[in-house]
């Protein structure tokens, strides 16, 4: 898993990648606070997925450009396009079902 180092990274990662899961977080937020070490397992255990955490208030364009209005946000991303999304917490297991989904 990564946490964005910067904003060109973000676009390369999308592309270079079969399928992303960007989880758009702020460091305020308490439900983003407890998704975290889900998403952080998940990460761990899923190799045939990039998790990429994006601090909405670093980023703050990124998040206007993929219309990030609440957080926690996860956008699932498969060779670039957005073709999922999640407003709110979400379990592991719910992450996986989607996942096995979208492949």
């Amino acid at each position: 898993m990564l946490e964005l180092q910067n904003s060109t990274s973000f676009e390369y990662i999308l592309m270079e990648n079969d399928l992303v899961l960007v989880d758009f977080f702020a460091t305020w937020c308490p439900p983003c606070k407890m998704l975290s070490p889900i998403i952080d397992e998940f990460a761990s255990v899923r190799d045939d997925i990039k998790v990429i955490k994006v601090n909405i208030d670093e980023y703050k364009p990124i998040a206007d450009k993929y219309d990030v209005r609440a957080v926690p946000t996860l956008i699932f991303f498969k060779k670039g396009e957005e073709v999922k999304r999640h407003m709110g917490f979400l379990g592991i297991s719910q992450l996986n079902d989607i996942v096995d989904e979208l492949k």
